[in-house]
Order: structure tokens, then sequence, then C-alpha cells
């Protein structure tokens, strides 16, 4: 294992789903969501599926920018993902607290 692979591990480790804590710093603000190709995703699903959508996208820029250096989106991609069923996981703190 390359030095670089564990500070991507632990990058990775550390990031759960970045929505509910935001991306912060320069990732977030490069994030371009007034993009045709962003809006056609988007606009591609219901209401309610769009904060989902929003999540999504938001945890694959933070990934690729991490283990590419460049945020790259293919937002028909993750709008089909999310018409499939995918969800952001719970964090360990909400399920914690709902073991109590």
């Amino acid at each position: 294992m390359k030095a670089s692979d564990t500070t991507v591990s632990k990058a990775v480790a550390r990031s759960e789903c970045r929505t509910r804590n935001t991306l912060g710093g320069k990732a977030k603000d490069m994030l371009n969501t007034t993009t045709d190709k962003y809006q056609e995703g988007r606009n591609s699903l219901p209401d309610d599926l769009r904060p989902v959508f929003d999540a999504l996208v938001e945890e694959y820029y933070f990934h690729s920018t991490v283990h590419y250096g460049k945020g790259y989106v293919a937002y028909k991609v993750l709008a089909a993902l999310v018409k499939a069923g995918w969800r952001c996981s719970k964090s360990e703190e909400e399920k914690r607290s709902e073991r109590r």
C-alpha cells in the first residue's frame, strides 16, 4: 500500500454522507449546480427525490476530487441511481441515537 492510498482511505473513511456536514472549502465552492446537465439530471426526478440527488452529487463530487484531484459528476448516471433506489446511509451518530 502506498502512502497516497492511506491518505485516500482515511479521507474516504471520514467522509460519511457529506450533506450532513456540507463539503465546505474549495470542493463545495467549485461544485456548479447551475449547469444544464445538472439541471437536466435533477429535473428528471420527482420533487421528493431531488434532495437525494443533491446529496449524491455532493458525495460523488467529493470522492472524485479525493481520488482524481478533480470533481467530475455524470449527472444522468446519478439520477438513474437515485431512481433505482440509492439513498445515503445513516451516520454512526444517527444509528446510536435510534438505539436509545
